[in-house]
């Protein structure tokens, strides 16, 4: 009996319409529960044909555990093909022993297609199968999986595998040889088969051995074809199931498979199902993340960026996930994060940095990030050639240029942003040296060597930073090596200028020593002096010569020394700096 939720009909179950208002029947979780147990009741009762009636209605509402009872019913009949019908619905939904009545009743099926449903039988747990499938891999060369399977088999204590699995441990036929493996599958009995007499009586004396547990990896690799084999033969039930056993197994490529049959389970119009399946969909591409899915990384950027699937919109969420997948290698998520930081929706543009993830992206295979890179760096090129044009006669406008391709990330166009400062472009006419002074030096840290050169004469000159001769003569050498002649003049001068230096604090030592009384050392450095030509000090020396400071009285020599002092451009005709020299020696 049911009953129509509209009007209220009760009557037999003749079909999904309800006879009265032709409205379709439907039926309650609870309901279909109550039916399942009156039916339950009914078999051990053995009222068959309310088994029967109450199967076809519950089969009819998509009721697994009906569609392959009623299946059999119709089997029995001789309705292979409707029988088949509900097989299939049974076994997409999951049901094992639906999975192995499909492919023996389904006279569609060809020879792929019918070992594809042993396999997934097996795979489900369909201990019937196990001995078919083991056959039928087999027979296909799979002598691996049929060693598996027909150990399943015989694990449930099926003959026909046991003294198989006996005879190819025996014989090395699709397995190791190992009469100890042989032996103990055939001590599984008491009394051998008659047909396995021959092995036994072959085996005796032969003690035996536990065989190994099977190899998993192989396994892996079985569930991963027959997955595919799913997809390609349409059966997309049986497909996600096979993913789901995957994805618990770690196997990226079915868990990316699984993502997309659970968006497809978003569209539904049943808000209780659309709720599981997105939750299954942001499970899923964590899963598919954390086994390294650049993929995975790209959907949950794009989730978390337009706030899809009920998740709110976390922008630096998003930018973490692009992030992760472009470690992976993956040109999009490159490519995605550049335009990301070109927009000011994400925070302040930062042209340089888009661009060096387009170059990344680039490298990664992405040629849209390559055309983009390229257009971009086009650009800045193209504003610094503007600026460099224009800058004799629109100084301003020439700036504007340079600013824009500094802003881009151009390197050279710091050092002409500098020269601007430095030429009082902004200030009218007032150079602004601390500013190009940092220009330069932002532009030689980064590695332009255009900035060497008046980088080293702001530090030689004390343009815009106090002087620093150590620093001035490292870039200027520097300079040199790269052939700039005017490094080679400023580095002459501040030479000069540093011997100068040394000259005045030598003489003013001299004279410091020849007021103490300590002559030897004073005439010891008029002497170094000397050798340096420098004319005063020669004249000194003579002195010393003549009076016997520092130095025992030589006047030939004291006249030579004076002689030698006149040459050198040193006049004193009137014997003034004699007189100050006898004065500091008093």
């Amino acid at each position: 009996m049911i009953i129509c939720k509209k009007c209220g009909h009760e009557g037999q179950y003749e079909g999904q319409l309800c006879p009265v208002c032709q409205t379709r029947y439907t039926l309650t979780q609870n309901e279909v529960r109550i039916l399942l147990e009156e039916t339950h009741a009914a078999r051990a009762r053995r009222e068959m044909e309310t088994v029967t009636e109450n199967y076809r209605m519950l089969a009819d509402f998509g009721v697994t555990e009906a569609e392959r009872e009623h299946g059999k019913h119709l089997e029995e009949e001789g309705r292979w093909e409707e029988a088949a019908v509900l097989y299939r619905r049974a076994a997409i939904a999951g049901d094992a022993t639906g999975a192995y009545r499909f492919a023996l009743c389904n006279p569609e099926l060809d020879e792929r297609a019918r070992r594809f449903w042993l396999c997934y039988a097996s795979v489900l747990g369909a201990k019937e199968s196990y001995f078919p499938t083991a056959e039928t891999l087999s027979h296909a060369g799979d002598d691996a999986m049929a060693t598996h399977f027909y150990k399943l088999a015989a694990d449930c204590d099926d003959t026909g595998a046991i003294v198989m699995l006996a005879r190819r441990y025996a014989d090395g036929e699709g397995c190791e040889k190992n009469e100890g493996y042989a032996k103990w599958y055939l001590d599984k009995f008491s009394i051998p088969p008659i047909h396995a007499l021959r092995l036994a009586y072959r085996l005796r004396g032969v003690t035996a051995q536990e065989p190994p547990t099977p190899d998993y990896e192989k396994y892996g690799e079985f569930l991963k074809s027959l997955r595919r084999d799913a997809y390609r033969y349409g059966f997309f039930g049986a497909e996600k199931y096979l993913a789901e056993l995957l994805m618990g197994k770690g196997d990226v490529e079915a868990t990316m498979r699984l993502v997309e049959i659970y968006q497809r389970e978003c569209e539904t119009e049943d808000e209780n199902r659309r709720a599981k399946a997105t939750k299954n969909l942001l499970s899923a591409l964590q899963l598919a993340s954390a086994g390294g899915s650049a993929e995975a990384y790209l959907m949950l950027g794009d989730i978390c960026r337009y706030g899809k699937y009920g998740v709110l919109k976390n922008e630096k969420e998003a930018m973490n996930h692009y992030a992760k997948a472009a470690e992976l290698s993956s040109g999009d998520a490159y490519l995605i994060l550049a335009e990301m930081h070109l927009s000011d929706e994400y925070g302040k543009k930062n042209i340089p940095l888009a661009i060096r993830l387009l170059e990344e992206g680039a490298k990664c295979g992405s040629d849209e990030a390559y055309r983009r890179a390229t257009m971009l760096k086009d650009e800045r090129e193209e504003a610094y050639r503007r600026g460099v044009g224009r800058f004799a006669s629109d100084p301003e406008g020439a700036m504007r240029d340079f600013a824009l391709a500094v802003s881009m990330g151009y390197l050279p166009a710091q050092v002409k942003l500098a020269d601007c400062y430095l030429k009082g472009v902004v200030t009218r006419g007032k150079p602004d040296k601390k500013t190009a002074y940092r220009w330069y030096k932002s532009a030689y840290e980064l590695g332009v060597d255009e900035a060497i050169t008046p980088l080293a004469f702001c530090y030689s000159r004390g343009v815009g930073v106090a002087f620093d001769n150590r620093r001035a003569i490292t870039l200027l050498k520097k300079g040199m090596a790269l052939g700039d002649m005017r490094c080679k003049k400023e580095l002459d001068r501040l030479c000069q200028n540093r011997l100068k230096k040394s000259i005045r604090s030598l003489h003013s030592q001299a004279s410091r020593l020849l007021y103490q009384h300590k002559y030897e050392e004073a005439f010891r450095i008029l002497s170094t002096l000397a050798k340096m030509d420098e004319a005063e000090a020669v004249y000194f020396l003579g002195a010393c010569y003549e009076f016997g400071i520092g130095t025992p009285i030589d006047r030939p020599l004291a006249y030579a020394t004076y002689r030698r002092a006149s040459e050198l451009g040193f006049t004193d005709e009137r014997s003034v700096r004699k007189a100050i020299f006898l004065k500091l020696v008093k």
